[in-house]
């Protein structure tokens, strides 16, 4: 039975964060067992974030795409500032030292990602402009999540991706 890397990837990021969630609730109801659930979910998740970058510099590398410098701007910026936000408020939480550059260094992956995503959106003349408002308000105030959905399936729709 061939198990296929894709799912593999996307199933360490949606344990990562399940651990992780299920962690906090242990931390906030001071149950034992918080430390390790945390912990696990951030090494998964952090595992998601490795390998998807990778995957993606490999791709944009071996297909020579004209938009590679956006493609891995977006991509690296989405999948950095993503990791080091969940690492910033697991510091945050056991109030540990660190926590503050992680923050700084975090929001400056994410306004990257905003803006280069945003860029995308409004140079499109794939999607119309109501399509276009929904998505920066969707950026704007859901980023990870919105970010998660734009790179895995709206960007095929906006931008002309070369496979």
């Amino acid at each position: 039975m061939k198990i296929n890397r894709n799912i593999l990837i996307k199933a360490s990021l949606a344990i990562g964060l399940s651990l992780v969630l299920i962690g906090a609730f242990f931390k906030i109801s001071h149950w034992k067992g918080a430390d390790a659930l945390m912990i696990i979910g951030l090494v998964a998740t952090l595992i998601y974030s490795l390998t998807e970058l990778s995957t993606k510099n490999n791709n944009q590398i071996k297909m020579q795409s004209p938009n590679i410098t956006r493609d891995t701007l977006i991509n690296t910026s989405f999948s950095i500032g993503f990791s080091i936000t969940i690492y910033e408020a697991y510091l945050k939480t056991y109030h540990l030292h660190g926590a503050v550059v992680l923050l700084v260094l975090g929001g400056i992956a994410t306004l990257t990602f905003i803006l280069t995503a945003l860029n995308e959106i409004f140079s499109s003349t794939r999607i119309k402009k109501s399509e276009k408002i929904m998505w920066t308000i969707c950026i704007l105030l859901l980023s990870y999540l919105a970010g998660f959905v734009y790179l895995l399936s709206g960007r095929k729709r906006i931008i002309p991706i070369s496979e």
